[in-house]
């Protein structure tokens, strides 16, 4: 057993190692950037879109730049009654989605120039981004903003982290030969444990995004204070178990060493869904 459980830390080990030496590869210009993006009903024939921002400078986007184009011109002398601020970034929308990919403003007002008649459109409403890829409908002709919560790929992210870790942890119970009245146990604490586990994470990556150098310690943290949990219910609820089924007392140390090495191997292959399954988050 203990050459098991060696022979899976050390596989885990270099697993995740390898992932470690990977990111900058996957990151190298595709690490998470906040968007917002707006799927657009009704005729938008020469028509080009633009946020106004509440603050005057957002990364590369500023207020203190010179007009590149027509377009650039006119929205630049647009004069909003809140001071709300352009910033120099706009989007031809005949294809009728507009998206803003790169620090876009967090508090924004929708402005629309109609090339073919030459005036603005707008509605003065002030709008908040709700999550860190934020999704809307718009109605072009009466310009109603919808969010347009799209939280399919955020469940199957959750529901693909949340089975693998499930299976997983059941084949190394197997494998260290946890019999079936034990095995109960173990099923309904990894139950509980790693749905609180991916929903927490869910939630935090809906909200902030995937950034790698804040996911990793805080799915370190998860995942120790997950392993603690299971821990504790197991040392409450196997004794009864097995005097319930006039058991053999189980080694603690196997116990120990089993959610070690499932929590380990949950927390690597979590990691790797998250980085390398693309789409789902």
């Amino acid at each position: 057993m203990k050459k098991i459980f060696k022979l899976v830390i050390i596989v885990l080990i270099f697993v995740f190692s390898f992932a470690i030496t990977n990111i900058n590869t996957v990151f190298a210009d595709t690490g998470p950037k906040r968007s917002i993006s707006i799927n657009i009903n009704g005729d938008t024939d020469g028509y080009y879109m633009t946020l106004l921002s509440k603050n005057d400078n957002l990364g590369p986007w500023s207020t203190n730049r010179s007009p590149n184009d027509e377009i650039d011109l006119k929205f630049s002398s647009y004069h909003d009654k809140d001071n709300y601020y352009y910033l120099y970034y706009y989007d031809k929308i005949e294809d009728k989605y507009f998206t803003w990919g790169y620090y876009p403003p967090y508090t924004f007002k929708i402005l629309i120039y109609d090339s073919i008649n030459d005036k603005f459109i707008n509605n003065d409403n002030i709008y908040e981004a709700y999550a860190f890829e934020s999704n809307y409908i718009l109605d072009i002709n009466g310009l109603i903003l919808n969010k347009n919560i799209q939280i399919g790929f955020q469940l199957l992210n959750f529901f693909l982290r949340l089975i693998i870790c499930l299976i997983i942890e059941i084949i190394i119970a197997l494998i260290f030969k946890i019999n079936k009245q034990r095995l109960i146990i173990i099923t309904i604490a990894n139950v509980i444990t790693q749905i609180l586990l991916n929903l927490g994470l869910s939630i935090f990556i809906y909200f902030n995004g995937l950034s790698i150098f804040i996911i990793i310690p805080l799915y370190l943290i998860f995942e120790i204070a997950v392993t603690l949990i299971e821990l504790f219910l197991y040392i409450m609820f196997i004794p009864k178990i097995e005097e319930k089924y006039n058991l053999y007392n189980i080694n603690k140390s196997k116990i120990i060493a089993y959610a070690l090495t499932s929590n380990l191997t949950s927390f690597v292959l979590g990691y790797i869904i998250l980085i390398f399954v693309p789409n789902i988050h």
